[in-house]
């Protein structure tokens, strides 16, 4: 989670000038969520994979406001 907070961060302060609120803590907490700032949606999504597995992925990405 760690890295993956270090790239979020870096990827929210060029595209929206800041990070958007409870990011870290949502990562840290593997929590889907979702942001609006700036006339962009940041939207953090958690996939689980097969129950068998235990696992899931986090993916963290930037989209344009419609």
């Amino acid at each position: 989670y760690a890295t993956l907070v270090a790239a979020a961060t870096t990827v929210s302060t060029r595209v929206l000038g800041g990070i958007p609120k409870g990011l870290e803590q949502a990562i840290m907490a593997g929590q889907s969520k979702s942001w609006k700032s700036r006339g962009w949606r940041a939207e953090l999504k958690r996939k689980e994979f097969s129950p068998a597995s235990n696992g899931h992925q986090l993916t963290y990405r930037l989209y344009p406001a419609k």
